[in-house]
């Protein structure tokens, strides 16, 4: 039988509520980035326990809701957050109006979906044009297997490194989805700081590809085939200037 790993409660000792390397840190890069208004609608796909819905409603006053496919997630954040606006749902089928959504958060959450490519044409139907993709996730920073077309073996852990890809693989099948990158930046420290701590508690990854990376990329939904390679809009109210792409992974 095939478990996944943040499934794991020792890794979820580790990482907390929000169950990836960072915690809410890119969440707010992104957000500042984007500079999305009080009242957005906001879709945090693969919400988990629901740790950034809540930090989204409570910090930014965002109209965030969320979709999780695990029961056992929906009843544990439920358990905890009664009231908290969230409901199970795969990414390949969301109950969203088409065009409704300012945003869609996607946090360590489109490595594991499959197709990915159906989860991308659904996102691009839920978003406003113009609307904002926001994706943390793994990548693949040295060349070697293609973790995306390992064969799942039985009994097997899987994670987002299952599912990583190239830096360049990442962006053809995003902007093949009809959105156009504003910004890409590694953050591959986040992902060593985790490691680093999951070591410390005598807790081994399956060795599944060859060197990892995380990364944040922001998108926005444009109509196909008419991306500017500019911003449509600049990107304002960063902590940091933001330049179009970087990628400081050494």
């Amino acid at each position: 039988m095939t478990r996944w790993l943040y499934e794991d409660s020792r890794i979820r000792a580790v990482t907390g509520t929000t169950l990836r390397p960072g915690g809410f840190v890119l969440t707010d890069r992104a957000i500042a980035a984007c500079n999305l208004s009080e009242g957005a609608k906001i879709l945090d796909l693969g919400c988990g326990l629901g740790a950034t819905v809540k930090y989204l409603i409570e910090k930014y006053h965002f109209k965030t809701f969320g979709a999780e496919r695990s029961a056992s997630f929906l009843t544990e954040a439920k358990a905890h957050h009664p009231n908290l606006p969230i409901f199970q749902a795969t990414a390949q089928a969301l109950p969203c109006r088409n065009e409704s959504l300012n945003a869609v958060i996607c946090e360590c959450v489109l490595s594991l979906t499959n197709p990915v490519q159906q989860t991308l044409k659904e996102l691009y139907r839920v978003l406003m044009l113009k609307g904002w993709l926001i994706i943390t996730d793994m990548y693949l920073r040295d060349i070697g297997i293609p973790c995306g077309k390992i064969e799942i073996q039985e009994d097997q852990t899987l994670s987002c490194l299952n599912g990583a890809v190239s830096q360049q693989e990442t962006k053809r099948r995003i902007q093949e989805a009809g959105f156009e990158i504003l910004l890409w930046e590694d953050h591959s420290r986040y992902l060593k700081e985790l490691a680093a701590k999951l070591v410390f508690e005598e807790i081994s990854l399956p060795g599944i590809c060859t060197k990892p990376g995380y990364y944040l990329m922001i998108a926005r939904k444009v109509l196909r085939g008419q991306g500017s390679g500019d911003y449509p809009e600049p990107l304002s109210s960063h902590p940091e200037p933001i330049r179009k792409e970087t990628n400081d992974a050494e």
